[in-house]
């Protein structure tokens, strides 16, 4: 089987967000601790620093972001 994958890679923005979110609402419960409301801020310093990568794939969502 042979595939060619599609990637875009990009600085998370601010408009990413709620995007971002919904995806860690999904896996939430798998982070004990995790403080949604502290993890929003952090993203948010992320994006202000650009050291919040995306990867969609296909233009879809495919989301990694990288804290410096």
């Amino acid at each position: 089987m042979k595939t060619n994958y599609q990637y875009k890679i990009s600085y998370a923005e601010y408009n990413d967000l709620d995007e971002w979110m919904d995806l860690v609402e999904l896996v939430k419960d798998d982070f004990p601790g995790l403080d949604i409301d502290d993890y929003r801020e952090g993203m948010k310093k992320t994006i202000k620093r650009k050291t919040g990568i995306l990867a969609r794939y296909d233009d879809k969502d495919s989301r990694t972001a990288y804290y410096q």
